[in-house]
């Protein structure tokens, strides 16, 4: 996984999900300011979720509003699992993780942990399209 953009190359389908992208040219997505965008909405909401990793209803309510915001594409807790194992394989080949002390493994781990914890979260507010 190079790139964020890495998702729509991994499962083309999830594009027609954004209509400010859909349609576009695989091939253009990587240098798409769209796409770039919701990359960085998205690296953000990481962010703010690991911030309120010690405050478990803060936490919780992001996690609601996340399921909330993207039930209207009728995503289900397979396609939240699909999304963050992109990011944790694209977060784990950034050469910055070559150059921490903390092995691969744990950080592997530990990203997972968190990653099943806000899936199983998001998955009790998921409400499937019609």
């Amino acid at each position: 996984i190079s790139s964020p953009s890495s998702l729509f190359q991994t499962y083309p389908a999830y594009q027609d999900l954004f209509a400010a992208i859909r349609g576009i040219k695989p091939e253009d997505l990587k240098t798409s300011k769209k796409v770039a965008a919701h990359g960085l909405v998205f690296m953000s909401s990481i962010e703010t979720l690991v911030e309120n990793l010690e405050d478990k209803e803060t936490l919780e309510e992001l996690l609601r509003k996340i399921a909330v915001r993207h039930n209207t594409f009728g995503l289900l807790v397979p396609d939240y699992k699909k999304v963050t194992g992109l990011f944790l394989e694209y977060f784990l080949a950034r050469p910055e993780v070559e150059k921490l002390e903390t092995p691969v493994d744990f950080l592997r781990e530990s990203w997972q942990s968190m990653f099943d914890s806000a899936v199983s979260v998001i998955g009790q507010h998921v409400e499937p399209g019609p």
